[in-house]
Parts: C-alpha cells; sequence; structure tokens
C-alpha cells in the first residue's frame, strides 16, 4: 500500500503551508481568491440575445497586462469556460497554479473566464430570478446564446477577431453543440483553438 506523500521541507511550496491556507475563506467572489496572488479579477457583464445577463470574469495581472505588441494589442485572448455546476471559480481557487492565473503571467494572454446563465446571481433584462421562465433553458441555449455572446465580447474588447478557447466538461460539449450543424456553426470562425 502506497503512503501518504509528504513533501520535504525544500519540495514545499508555499501553498503546502497550512499556516496560509488556513487563514483563507470561502467565499463566492473569486476577486478574493485573485488578490490571494497579486491579481485582479475585474467583473463584466455580457447580455445574450435572448435577454440572459452573463457574469465575465477578466484577470488583470499588474505584471503583464501593461504590455503590449506592437499593434498597440495585448496579449491574445482565451476564453475559459467551466463545467457543469461549477462557475469561473474553478480556475482561480489553486492559488499561482490557477489555469487562469499562469496563462496570464507565463503566457502573457488576456485571460476571460465565462459563466454560464444564472451564475453568481445574475439576471435577465425581463424575467426574475423567482419567474420559472428564467430556468426554463437546457444546453442548446447555452450553445447558441451564452457561447456567442461571449465570444463576441472578448472579440470586441480585445480588437481580435479570432480568441483561443478552452472548455472543460460541459465548456467543451457546449462549444461542439455551437460548432453543429444547424446552431451556431460560424461561430468557429473566431476561434483559432478549441480545446
Amino acid at each position: 500500500m502506497p503512503k501518504f506523500f509528504a513533501p520535504s521541507v525544500a519540495e514545499q511550496k508555499q501553498w503546502d503551508d497550512p499556516k496560509r491556507w488556513r487563514k483563507e475563506k470561502l467565499v463566492k467572489d473569486v476577486r478574493y481568491y485573485a488578490a490571494q496572488c497579486g491579481f485582479e479579477i475585474r467583473n463584466e457583464t455580457v447580455e445574450t440575445q435572448d435577454g440572459y445577463f452573463l457574469r465575465m470574469n477578466r484577470i488583470i495581472d499588474p505584471q503583464t497586462t501593461h504590455l503590449k505588441h506592437s499593434d498597440g494589442r495585448g496579449g491574445f485572448p482565451v476564453l475559459i469556460m467551466h463545467g457543469l455546476f461549477q462557475s469561473s471559480g474553478s480556475f482561480v481557487t489553486s492559488e499561482e497554479r490557477s489555469l487562469a492565473f499562469w496563462l496570464a503571467r507565463h503566457g502573457g494572454y488576456q485571460v476571460f473566464l465565462g459563466n454560464n446563465r444564472g451564475v453568481f446571481d445574475m439576471g435577465h433584462r425581463t424575467y426574475k430570478r423567482s419567474d420559472p421562465r428564467f430556468w426554463d433553458y437546457n444546453i442548446r441555449e447555452l450553445a447558441i446564446y451564452d457561447l456567442p455572446a461571449m465570444v463576441d465580447y472578448v472579440c470586441k474588447e480585445t480588437g481580435y477577431d479570432r480568441i483561443a478557447y478552452i472548455g472543460h466538461s460541459q465548456g467543451n460539449g457546449t462549444m461542439f453543440i455551437s460548432l453543429s450543424k444547424g446552431m451556431v456553426p460560424e461561430l468557429g470562425a473566431k476561434l483559432s483553438y478549441f480545446g
């Protein structure tokens, strides 16, 4: 039976220090986790064609955000999408090792984290969250409305015609549906990478 692996003092990283992580709070606001690692998250709102407001989180790295290419644009944009029953918090709660922070700092990317409708108490142009019609959607609406709205938003905000897209679990499946015949296959022209 394998023994529990305990890193030696020389191998320990600061996130392995119980004194550090015991002080952390468990909160719903992803900006808290970013601040713990020296990043900022800017909450931005995207409206879908069918009236839902989506929370987008833009990662701001003070070490790299100011860097521009010769054409005046920032790093290449990446949109990361969460899986089923998750949120953008999935990509920022592992301290400096978090995918979003790593891509921003080490890759120089402009990182955006998407969230499906209804996440983070976001609302609708017409329906209240207590209205059953607010919750009357399925993965098809996420594919037809949510992903195109987020991709268009990232393109507009960054000045790029195409972006990279990383989807985890449902985030990946939703993009496959978006790109399917009869859905929103033209969205593929706005992606340089889909993984």
